[in-house]
């Protein structure tokens, strides 16, 4: 038996199957739409994953290099401190010939720092590189001293970024105190690290055109940011600018965490983490921005 189909024309008026024709293309133009809409929406959510995830592990990759070079610093400084309290113990005071020569010992091994000096009870810097008695270069006004003087067992004290007496530059200080027989304050030593230390070490790496790595102190004051900020009030060493969600963070006692900021200095959004360090009390603050990372 032989089917004969009758002609669409037939069956629908030329209107109405021209009409049913643009309802099918806009359905598979709305199809296509959500398809690519939702696409774009999985690979967004990938990208800012991934983002993340990224500055989350260049903050502990970071905090375990600065740790490691601090940990350095303080076992050579509580070295000098034993040595420096035997002499105390044995001889009354500092032996400068044989003192002298532990600090030259130790200074090319820390290339962190530009040296270990050595301060006396009242401040005064006694030993160590560069240190010329005639200039008499006292620490006595400086804000670790009183609390490496008043305190019996301190630990290690880092000092907010100040300028250096004796080498003239930015450093932030780790001093340890050294101790009589008796058990009163006999002075300090000290080794300061460069900022340009700190900033060489960010510099390190890259974090797309955008990208920034940022150092804080105790008070979450700007130590270095790489690459220096463009806006004057957060690149000044100190500085507390700093993002609404950082602010947040910190006043409710965070350690660590991961946010996507719009609110900048620079006006650049970007995703954020932050962490706080676990040998020394600063926090490190690495960003990455999205037009970076979503051009990928």
């Amino acid at each position: 038996m032989r089917l004969n189909f009758l002609p669409l024309s037939f069956l629908f008026p030329a209107r109405s199957l021209g009409l049913l024709l643009l309802l099918a293309w806009l359905a598979i133009n709305a199809a296509v739409a959500l398809w690519a809409a939702k696409t774009l929406q999985d690979g967004r959510a990938h990208y800012q994953q991934s983002a993340e995830a990224s500055t989350q592990n260049l903050a502990l990759v970071l905090d375990q290099s600065i740790t490691g070079s601090i940990q350095k610093i303080d076992l050579a400084l509580q070295t000098v401190v034993a040595e420096l309290e035997r002499q105390l113990r044995t001889g009354g005071g500092f032996d400068e010939p044989s003192a002298s020569a532990l600090l030259r010992f130790y200074q090319p091994l820390l290339a962190e720092a530009t040296g270990i000096r050595v301060a006396d009870a009242d401040g005064l810097v006694v030993l160590g590189p560069d240190v010329k008695p005639q200039d008499k270069v006292s620490w006595a006004d400086r804000d670790f001293f009183p609390q490496l003087r008043d305190q019996a067992d301190p630990g290690l004290v880092v000092s907010r970024p100040i300028m250096g007496r004796v080498t003239k530059i930015w450093v932030i200080s780790f001093t340890r105190r050294i101790n009589r027989p008796d058990g009163s304050f006999g002075g300090l030593v000290a080794a300061p690290i460069p900022l340009q230390y700190f900033q060489d070490m960010l510099s390190r790496f890259d974090l797309g055109s955008k990208g920034v790595l940022v150092l804080r102190g105790a008070d979450f004051g700007m130590i270095v940011r790489q690459p220096p900020s463009s806006v004057p009030a957060a690149a000044a060493v100190g500085s507390q600018v700093s993002t609404p969600e950082f602010q947040r963070a910190i006043a409710a006692g965070q350690a660590h965490g991961t946010y996507l900021s719009p609110q900048t200095a620079d006006g650049i959004g970007r995703t954020i983490s932050f962490r706080r360090l676990a040998a020394v009390p600063f926090t490190l603050v690495v960003g990455l921005a999205p037009e970076d990372y979503l051009a990928k």
